[in-house]
């Protein structure tokens, strides 16, 4: 018992704390948030009838538009958005008819009666919500040459956010109630949205 004693004493001298010095250090951490935008998809070829009266006219030729697709239900309510202030260029062409370039410049055919171009415009466009950017109702209008920017009659526009910004897309894509028949066939025209953070 003696011996068992004295292992005991010194199995408890060994499990003594030793004297602990206390040190400690600090670090910084730097982040970075690289400039990002999103939108959905507005890919894709969408086909419309074009209307015509009794007449032959685009909707009596009364020098009005006609809504022909609506990008708000187009994109089903998504959301695009941007992290830090952006530019959103809208371009566009007339619908042209397939058997004429789509950079035909004239509008209508000689003889003054026919056409095989019907100007467009992208009306009230809005781009990301109230601190995205937006255009009036008559400032994306292709008029009666194609891609020129004169006299606000402009085939491309860009505009710039203040800052960033996020919510939904809307505007009507409208066709020309011409003065001119358009002639019968397939027409084409081409539109697209592009983002860029700055």
């Amino acid at each position: 018992m003696k011996r068992i004693a004295l292992a005991a004493a010194a199995l408890s001298m060994m499990a003594a704390p030793a004297f602990a010095q206390v040190t400690s250090n600090t670090f910084d951490l730097n982040g970075t948030v690289s400039p990002a935008c999103s939108m959905p998809a507005l890919g894709g070829t969408y086909n419309i009838d074009i209307p015509v009266d009794a007449n032959g006219y685009v909707n009596g030729g009364d020098q009005g538009f006609t809504t022909i697709a609506d990008l708000g239900a187009l994109t089903s309510g998504m959301e695009v958005w941007c992290n830090t202030a952006s530019s959103v260029t809208v371009s566009g062409t007339r619908l042209v008819h397939e058997n004429y370039p789509i950079n035909t410049g004239v509008y209508g055919l000689p003889g003054g009666q026919f056409t095989h171009t019907i100007p467009m415009r992208l009306a009230n466009f809005s781009f990301g919500g109230p601190n995205g950017v937006s255009w009036g109702e008559n400032q994306l209008n292709t008029g009666t040459t194609l891609d020129v920017k004169t006299g606000g009659v402009i085939g491309s526009d860009t505009k710039t956010s203040a800052a960033h910004f996020a919510g939904g897309v809307s505007g009507q894509l409208q066709i020309w109630n011409a003065d001119r028949r358009p002639i019968a066939g397939d027409y084409r025209a081409q539109w697209s949205v592009t983002v860029s953070p700055n």
